[in-house]
């Protein structure tokens, strides 16, 4: 962090200012993330056990998406089918085969 000019502090007497006001910011930075996620049911003194917790959320994520594509192929088949039949009820009630 860079340096501040003595005449621009009020208490010449401090000389660390801006490095304290760094890690003061960065202390409360690091509670608040640790207090969301506590919030979120996340026990951050084993944080191997939040890091597998993350990989299986991702993992669900992941498996959803897939499962979301898939119904999607599936539908677009049946719709795809349905008209085919269609198709082909409609040429034979036409009776040209």
């Amino acid at each position: 962090m860079t340096k501040i000019n003595n005449k621009h502090r009020k208490n010449k007497g401090y000389t660390n200012f801006a490095d304290d006001f760094e890690h003061k910011l960065t202390k409360a930075i690091e509670q608040g993330i640790i207090n969301a996620l506590k919030a979120f049911g996340a026990d951050m003194d084993n944080q191997g056990e939040v890091q597998k917790d993350f990989h299986f959320l991702r993992y669900m994520r992941k498996r959803s998406e897939a499962t979301g594509h898939i119904v999607l192929k599936v539908v677009i088949s049946i719709i795809i089918g349905a008209l085919a039949v269609a198709l082909w009820e409609g040429i034979k009630a036409a009776k040209f085969l």
